[in-house]
């Protein structure tokens, strides 16, 4: 008598995904004297996918069981590869958010070195963009003093210098105010409960 053929790939996936629901080789070749492509077919008609041999079975089991290990082996390393990333990410995130809160202090901005309008070097910096990202609150405070920024570029030079005072003083106020909200950032990790397009892994 000879090899029955191995199976074909609906019949292959039929055997696989019963294996999968726990089936035993004897359910299994039980299971393909009733079934077909089209589903269950009545016992002796056309359309069953038929039985294979047992010795097949096992190895299409075995295969499957491998094949799962070793998929279950390789998610766990890209999770930890994921979640490494992001802990770094997130580092780095922090250590921006702190070198920014410091900029304020007065060692770092003398009061007689007040620059119109205020920048700071690191807007510059690749990360900067999410770190607004990740701290809402942090961004609401960038915003209000990006527009303060264009309204006071929009005026002429004569009238900027006549209202030199007074811009010092609402600029002073905002970063007052931006700096707030940075030590509130730092404090409540909120950089750390949102996202931005770079991040991999989903804290919640």
């Amino acid at each position: 008598m000879g090899q029955k053929p191995f199976p074909r790939e609906d019949k292959l996936q039929f055997i696989i995904k019963r294996i999968g629901e726990g089936a035993s080789d004897a359910e299994i070749q039980e299971d393909l004297s009733e079934f077909g492509p089209s589903g269950r077919v009545p016992r002796g008609q056309h359309g069953v996918f038929g039985e294979v041999g047992i010795r097949t079975i096992r190895n299409i089991r075995q295969v499957y069981v491998v094949t799962k290990e070793l998929t279950k082996t390789q998610t766990k390393g890209q999770d930890f590869a994921i979640r490494k990333a992001n802990a770094e990410h997130l580092d780095a995130i922090q250590l921006l958010i702190q070198k920014w809160r410091s900029s304020f202090d007065t060692r770092y901005r003398p009061v007689d070195g007040y620059v119109l309008p205020p920048s700071y070097g690191f807007e510059q910096e690749k990360l900067f963009p999410y770190v607004l990202a990740h701290c809402p609150s942090v961004n609401d405070e960038y915003q209000t003093l990006m527009d303060k920024k264009r309204e006071y570029q929009a005026q002429s030079s004569e009238l900027k210098k006549i209202q030199s005072a007074k811009w010092r003083q609402t600029f002073i106020k905002i970063e007052g105010e931006l700096k707030d909200a940075l030590e509130m950032s730092l404090l409540s990790h909120e950089y750390s409960r949102h996202r931005c397009e770079l991040c991999t892994f989903n804290n919640k």
